[in-house]
């Protein structure tokens, strides 16, 4: 028995920290400091509820969110969230009241959000404060140079002095996809294997048996799910593949009947294996083709529509001062790719701090109709982990 134990002491859960009055303040300057420097954008600072219902978060996700959820049914028998993001809040509250304002709509917001990370350690934060703004009704080239731009002053408020930019474009990766009528189902297998397309050494044979024991692929059009040599490894598949969008709200069906439904539309809906194929190669060629760092003597062998909005965005972002950023054009970043329809982009530490997200956006032009809206509307926001950049900057 610990001495925990024996004097009966309870201690702040995993993930869950204090913070001391020192701390507190350089986290409140940070957070004045940047509440400002959005405010002279005309952003308008606004709060929203720490609790929100959960098929908020996983309409917006599409499933992907749900496993890092803070879940409970409330004493009213609603089954609630605590907030992992704003987005989706900005985007209700923005619908609720919509005939209230006008295009466009600016708003910034600051609070503790909460994801549940089961590998933990001692850098991991299960509540963090997120700071960040949304900005809706805009789709354009200088609203989404003007989102970058604003997260990158942001972070030169910290006093961190390099940042890496992971950048990419969703359209250009939907576009491919869209010449192969492929079922959301399997736009979503393969968004789930850029990683692996990016990698020129990847088999890609090995996607190709993946998809064909899940159903996707077909020895001809009348091929049915029965046929599948191997059932079991089947259901483990789409549960290891689909996961995040098993978990959550299934109402009254089980993950059994839910994978049985999913298989007989798949089954219906598969295609030869060439065509799958291709539509692999395409990805992967067009990714590494693609993937490249952003440097003035740059010359490589890219798209030219990509080259020239890649040129055109970071033109329009300009230098940034006190802040050295180093851009990698990266078609491979997986984030939030159910709902992402433009620019996505990721923020990065460097040093001692490579590879430690310290935030991100992208522009969403899908969410708002699906969140209950007539017609699509543009928009387009980013999100910066304050206690993430504060680690950075104390270190």
């Amino acid at each position: 028995m610990t001495m925990n134990e024996i004097n009966n002491q309870i201690k702040s859960i995993l993930g869950q920290f204090d913070s001391s009055p020192s701390y507190f303040q350089l986290k409140q300057n940070l957070i004045n400091s940047i509440t400002k420097h959005l405010s002279s954008f005309d952003f308008d600072l606004s709060d929203y509820p720490l609790i929100e219902p959960t098929e908020l978060y996983v309409r917006k996700s599409g499933g992907e969110i749900t496993n890092s959820l803070y879940s409970f049914i409330d004493p009213g028998g609603n089954r609630v969230s605590l907030r992992p993001e704003f987005t989706t809040s900005v985007i209700r509250s923005y619908l609720e009241d919509k005939d209230q304002y006008s295009i466009p709509i600016k708003r910034q917001y600051v609070g503790p959000v909460f994801r549940y990370q089961p590998f933990f350690n001692q850098h991991s934060f299960r509540q963090f404060t997120q700071q960040g703004c949304e900005l809706i009704g805009l789709d354009d080239i200088n609203s989404d140079a003007l989102i970058l731009r604003l997260s990158l002053m942001g972070l030169a408020e910290s006093g961190i002095s390099s940042v890496v930019v992971k950048i990419g474009h969703v359209g250009f990766i939907r576009q491919i996809l869209k010449k192969y009528d492929l079922t959301d189902a399997m736009e979503l297998f393969v968004l789930s294997h850029l990683n692996d397309l990016a990698d020129p050494g990847f088999p890609i044979s090995d996607i190709l048996d993946e998809a064909y024991n899940i159903g996707f692929i077909s020895d001809n059009q009348t091929k049915k799910f029965n046929s599948v040599p191997n059932k079991k490894w089947t259901y483990d598949s789409v549960k290891a593949t689909f996961k995040d969008r098993l978990s959550g709200n299934l109402g009254r069906r089980t993950h059994d009947q839910v994978i049985d439904r999913f298989l007989a539309k798949t089954a219906e809906d598969s295609i030869t294996k060439d065509t799958f194929s291709s539509v692999l190669n395409d990805l992967s060629v067009f990714i590494i083709k693609n993937n490249f760092i952003v440097s003035e003597d740059i010359s490589v062998e890219s798209d030219l529509t990509v080259k020239t909005y890649i040129n055109s965005i970071l033109e329009e972002v300009g230098v940034i001062e006190n802040l050295d950023v180093k851009y990698k054009v990266d078609f491979a970043i997986q984030r939030g790719l159910t709902y992402y329809t433009g620019l996505i982009f990721d923020l990065e530490g460097e040093g001692k701090w490579t590879g430690k997200t310290l935030g991100g956006g992208g522009r969403y032009d899908g969410l708002v109709k699906s969140m209950g809206n007539d017609i699509n509307l543009p928009a387009i926001g980013f999100a910066m982990n304050i206690e993430s950049i504060l680690e950075c900057v104390k270190n």
